[in-house]
């Protein structure tokens, strides 16, 4: 099985809304607890105990505030399955051969 990685794609499997999840995102980078990333929005910060996904594409994002951003969220790993094009392609020619 393929390994996020930064700049890899994904498939969100979770979310804290619903309807962002199965959207394909980008992984940016991984976020240890309590660092923080630069988005347009403005900075993003890694409040919990554990490491996360900073991700962008079709997503969803709410701050403390209440404020919804789009395009930028933080996700668990385990909400995220990698997509490797290699690996895809690689079948699909399997497949045609």
């Amino acid at each position: 099985m393929s390994k996020l990685i930064p700049g890899g794609l994904a498939l969100l499997l979770r979310s804290h809304f619903p309807e962002d999840t199965g959207h394909c995102v980008t992984t940016v980078q991984l976020l240890a607890p309590g660092c923080e990333v630069q988005t347009p929005e403005g900075p993003m910060k890694n409040w919990t105990s554990m490491a996360l996904w900073y991700i962008t594409g079709d997503v969803s994002t709410e701050f403390f505030s209440g404020r919804i951003i789009f395009g930028h969220a933080l996700a668990r790993p385990g909400s995220l399955l990698p997509i490797n094009p290699e690996k895809v392609e690689e079948k699909e020619t399997a497949e045609v051969a």
